[in-house]
């Protein structure tokens, strides 16, 4: 094994990534929407549909009481955590601080 590989294999064991609650067609998802953000300007370049190239994000729109928000919120989760799983309490925040 390289170097990188034992590190990986440690990260993994250390940091177990979840099966996905959702689908990278959105589906499974409630309120938000999957945008997918690649890694390095290399990636963003190339053809690689990799899943691996990319960082999975959330966006949930606010369309409130007044039509919607000039905010974004950034919300960072744990390692591990799956973000599908988090989308109910990133709803809440949505609409309780009237943000996207």
């Amino acid at each position: 094994f390289s170097r990188s590989g034992k590190k990986m294999k440690f990260r993994n064991i250390v940091y177990p990534s979840p099966e996905s609650s959702y689908m990278p067609s959105n589906e499974g998802l409630e309120y938000g929407n999957l945008l997918f953000i690649p890694k390095n300007r290399d990636i963003a370049k190339s053809s690689s549909k990799e899943e691996e190239s990319y960082i999975p994000t959330l966006l949930i729109r606010y369309d409130g009481r007044f039509g919607g928000s000039t905010k974004v919120l950034l919300f960072f989760h744990g390692n591990a955590e799956d973000i599908g799983l988090a989308e109910d309490l990133l709803h809440h925040l949505s609409d309780s601080l009237e943000v996207h």
